[in-house]
């Protein structure tokens, strides 16, 4: 209305014709030029023809802008009308869209199901390597323990053989010492033995000694191993009647009792024969019946 307001106040040259026509002036102010109304008006004309080129430029400018936003609003209802479009189709595909969801949170449970199951899984591999370590520890300390073993066993049969060989060593010691203190004994044994010979040679009889505990202890001891002291006593025993008979016209007395004498002494000589060929344990059975007699 604003626009074409200025169009309405203009006036055709009809309309100001029509105007001349009611306002009738008389013939001889007609025939006087009017030239101020002639400047006045095409002034007027000229004015109005400069507003309305104008204002016609100023509405060409102003439909150019609302035809740049008609452009503009029909880009953003284009927009609006695609994504509406998108819309109704996602809305027609959200039936498929459901059923996929749902398939999918069907495949999550699934694996969910799954994931706790390797869960489980990995807790028992957790649990066999907990339980391999362990055995490889045990293992490598049953080696360290057999080692150990070794070790001290190597020791103990080095130490057993020291101590066998210092044991054989003192054995062997103790048996040379027993065996000197035997051969002493034997010895003094053989001397009292000839003097008893040499005397019953000489006189005719022998001396009888008493035996203590400690003669009879140190008897059943003794082992006779000089085989020449037996040598000489199968010789004096296997002695002639002549010899004897010698030896008895060197002494004088009762031939009773010489007799006597002979017989004892000859039992004592097999007595001591006797127990020449006898084991230890039975010597002092032999002294004992020895002495009785």
């Amino acid at each position: 209305h604003n626009l074409f307001a200025p169009l309405f106040s203009l006036k055709t040259l009809g309309d100001k014709s029509r105007d001349t026509k009611i306002k009738r002036r008389p013939r001889f102010e007609e025939s006087l030029p009017h030239f101020s109304a002639g400047l006045e008006i095409l002034s007027r004309y000229e004015e109005n023809w400069f507003l309305l080129h104008k204002r016609t430029k100023d509405c060409a400018q102003a439909a150019e802008a609302v035809d740049g936003d008609i452009v503009m609003l029909s880009a953003h209802w284009e927009k609006r009308r695609a994504a509406l479009t998108q819309l109704q189709e996602q809305l027609q595909n959200l039936p498929a869209f459901i059923s996929e969801l749902e398939a999918i949170t069907a495949s999550i449970a699934h694996l969910e199901g799954d994931f706790e199951e390797m869960e489980s899984r990995l807790v028992y591999l957790e649990t066999l390597c907990c339980q391999c370590e362990q055995q490889k520890l045990r293992q490598h300390h049953i080696n360290q323990l057999e080692a150990y073993k070794k070790k001290k066993r190597k020791e103990v049969e080095a130490l057993e053989v020291d101590l066998n060989s210092e044991h054989a060593q003192k054995v062997e010691e103790l048996e040379q010492t027993k065996n000197q203190k035997l051969r002493e004994r034997q010895k003094v044994y053989e001397e009292a033995f000839n003097q008893d010979v040499e005397q019953y040679l000489s006189t005719g009889y022998v001396q009888h000694r008493e035996s203590t505990g400690a003669d009879v202890y140190v008897l059943d001891q003794m082992t006779v191993t000089n085989i020449s002291d037996e040598e000489a006593l199968d010789d004096f025993l296997n002695s002639t009647g002549d010899d004897i008979s010698v030896e008895s016209s060197l002494t004088s007395g009762n031939p009773v009792t010489h007799t006597l004498t002979l017989f004892f002494f000859f039992c004592n000589m097999a007595i001591i024969r006797a127990t020449l060929s006898l084991p230890l344990c039975l010597v002092n059975q032999t002294q004992k019946v020895s002495l009785r007699s």
